[in-house]
């Protein structure tokens, strides 16, 4: 015989509540090289972003990914329409975490691959989720043992360190099919471009990308994409620490005005 169903305290959400999608994407490998970036991009209407973007393939004749290691000259067009949609959608908001192997090194305390990337990964969303905020996070998909879903592993940390229901739902998908992903991506590696740029002290090595992250800055409005914290941008450093926010539990009903609203 089944177990009768056990109503725990209830919560009233107003269907204005604020929530939002956030994907997460990497750019490069974060057992090699000295950077290491996880972007993301955090959208409060998704649907409607995502068939702007769609618009810009069907515009291009486009089926391919934006990815930020296939910028051409040729492709300038479609990357600069990309980001002026974005620069039309004020509520897409980005964020990053880089991880510089020569200041705060994540292998140092000997953690798996996997592991490492959910703690950076759950760094970047303690620092980019906001007040209140219901978010659901798609994660690029990412090699881990059988019996690990580095999604749930995610979603965990981050509703631990914030103490609160933030994120509701997690998952891992390939980014191929999800060009929420390969914005994500592009944004990853315009930060890795320029703090690689930045590193060698050299002239831009690629003049393609460069105008793709030029474009991006113009876009956000900021002279770098690692400065000042703004309402769209909010790009950190692994290793300092994201500041905790206490929520307040939503507002209780009664379990009499649950029922009766059914």
């Amino acid at each position: 015989m089944p177990r009768p169903l056990r109503i725990e305290t209830p919560v009233s959400i107003p269907p204005g509540h604020r929530t939002s999608l956030i994907f997460v994407d990497e750019s490069g490998v974060a057992n090699n090289g000295r950077f290491f970036v996880v972007g993301a991009v955090k959208v409060r209407f998704p649907g409607e972003f995502g068939r702007a973007i769609r618009a810009i393939r069907e515009r291009h004749g486009f089926d391919g990914e934006f990815k930020f290691n296939r910028i051409t000259r040729g492709r300038l067009p479609m990357y600069f329409d990309l980001a002026d949609e974005i620069a039309r959608h004020r509520t897409v908001e980005f964020a990053a975490c880089i991880v510089d192997h020569a200041r705060s090194d994540p292998r140092a305390a000997g953690r798996s691959a996997w592991e490492q990337h959910a703690q950076v990964v759950a760094q970047l969303l303690v620092g980019c989720i906001k007040k209140h905020e219901l978010t659901s996070v798609c994660v690029d998909v990412i090699s881990t043992p059988p019996d690990v879903a580095i999604e749930d592993e995610i979603r965990q940390r981050v509703n631990r360190r914030l103490g609160n229901l933030s994120v509701v739902t997690a998952v891992c998908l390939d980014s191929r099919c999800t060009d929420g992903l390969q914005v994500a991506d592009l944004f990853a590696g315009a930060v890795a471009f320029e703090q690689k740029c930045r590193a060698v002290g050299a002239p831009r090595p690629n003049a393609n990308k460069e105008k793709v992250v030029d474009r991006f800055r113009q876009v956000l409005n900021v002279d770098d994409l690692d400065g000042p914290r703004t309402p769209r941008l909010n790009v950190a450093t692994y290793g300092k620490s994201a500041t905790t926010k206490v929520k307040p539990a939503l507002k209780a009903v009664s379990v009499t005005a649950l029922t009766a609203s059914y």
